[in-house]
């Protein structure tokens, strides 16, 4: 019995980490967009809400070119 208490926070976390998995890229992208969506608004000035949000709304396709394009850059 000791042996499985050990385990189980190991366990769980591996079940949480496989769980993760399951979702794409894009997706995890997309429900941080709406996050960073969300923090925008907080803001006050109407045009560091306007800069974030264009941040905030870049589509997934266009942050994967970026993305690729730094990753090529030495």
């Amino acid at each position: 019995m000791k042996l499985f208490m050990k385990f189980k926070f190991p366990v769980f976390l591996c079940g949480v980490l496989l769980l993760t998995l399951g979702c794409t890229a894009q997706q995890l992208y997309q429900s941080g967009q709406g996050w960073r969506q969300m923090e925008c608004n907080k803001l006050v000035s109407q045009e560091e809400t306007a800069r974030c949000l264009e941040t905030a709304n870049t589509s997934y396709e266009k942050y994967q070119r970026e993305r690729e394009e730094a990753i090529k850059k030495p």
